[in-house]
């Protein structure tokens, strides 16, 4: 009996299964081994979007926003039409620019700004 599986779908059903632990890890807390497969399959696809969501995820949940950014960029050129690629890049924006002003770094604060007003997203800065 012979198949009629395509090398690149062995490729592409390995990098499913590398990615569901991944997340799996991710899940558990194991955030150093989820992120060594997350990289593993980005070596190998540099442009696979929920590796790169996922990277961006692990980057931002150590408060890490500025390395989640190119990461949640590339998922969205990927796929520009998932939701969560997007309210996570807006979100890892606007954590970054709360950084950025807290460190007075006001000229990143507003390029951030801008980079949110150019997608319809307006923040108003208080007193606070």
């Amino acid at each position: 009996m012979t198949s009629n599986i395509t090398p690149q779908q062995i490729d592409s059903l390995t990098i499913e299964k590398i990615l569901q632990q991944a997340i799996s890890l991710h899940h558990a807390g194991q955030l150093q081994e989820a992120g060594e497969l997350y990289l593993s399959i980005l070596h190998s696809q540099p442009d696979h979007a929920e590796a790169n969501y996922h990277m961006g995820i692990l980057a931002a949940a150590t408060q890490q926003f500025a390395a989640a950014l190119p990461y949640f960029m590339k998922a969205l050129e990927a796929d520009p039409a998932h939701g969560p690629y997007w309210l996570s890049y807006i979100d890892a924006l606007i954590q970054e620019r709360i950084d950025a002003k807290q460190a007075k770094n006001y000229a990143r604060a507003d390029e951030i700004r801008k980079e949110l007003k150019a997608q319809g997203i307006v923040l108003e800065d208080s007193k606070d």
